[in-house]
């Protein structure tokens, strides 16, 4: 049996050698190539308000109850037209930052105190997190990635405008142009294209705004 002694650079060159041909027969690994696709539609026999109030993640609390508060029903179930519903979880209202802390300054505020002033900031917010275009996680109308498209929701003029794109792994932001107002907050949309008899609906654990309410 040889021995090979470490201790000198001729051992170590020839144990390099040995390691070197014993790993010529390995096959190449191909390259790994990365090809996004469109989130799966979930399509449901019920209309958006259906939905909120099945509530099978037990998500939609506080929507609910701001659709009941804000007199709102018809809006997301009734409509003619097809839209589409960003709808907010419990953490768009209850998180720093968010709904409650903007109308009423606490993210501890029940619902059921909220007076006439704040309600109807409630519903301005509702809203604005309905758009009147029907716009699914895909390519239509969203053809160009990384571009700003710019959409009507329910809250009329100007305030009311709210932009969507697209990146390259078919993830949708919101409210990240530079030509809406100063007062903006945007964010990402979590869970896309669940598609109801009256629209489409992406799900947010943010909230959105162009203007303050």
């Amino acid at each position: 049996m040889t021995t090979i002694n470490y201790t000198n650079g001729s051992g170590f060159l020839l144990l390099c050698a040995i390691f070197f041909l014993s790993g010529c027969d390995l096959q190449r690994q191909e390259r790994f190539k990365f090809e996004p696709d469109i989130a799966p539609q979930v399509t449901f026999d019920m209309t958006a308000l259906d939905f909120i109030r099945l509530d099978p993640g037990d998500e939609f609390n506080y929507l609910d109850t701001a659709i009941t508060l804000t007199g709102l029903e018809a809006e997301y179930s009734t409509n003619a037209d097809m839209r589409t519903y960003l709808l907010l979880k419990d953490r768009a209202f209850t998180d720093g930052g968010e709904i409650l802390q903007q109308i009423s300054g606490s993210t501890s505020t029940s619902m059921d105190s909220l007076d006439d002033t704040q309600i109807e900031r409630l519903r301005y917010v509702l809203r604005y997190h309905i758009i009147e275009a029907y716009i699914e996680n895909g390519f239509d109308p969203l053809e160009v990635l990384y571009q700003d498209y710019f959409f009507q929701t329910l809250i009329p003029g100007d305030d009311g405008i709210i932009s969507i794109n697209r990146d390259d792994r078919f993830r949708l932001s919101v409210n990240r142009s530079d030509d809406l107002q100063g007062t903006k907050k945007g964010g990402r949309i979590n869970e896309h294209n669940y598609i109801f008899t009256n629209g489409v609906a992406h799900l947010v654990t943010d909230s959105y705004r162009n203007a303050r309410y």
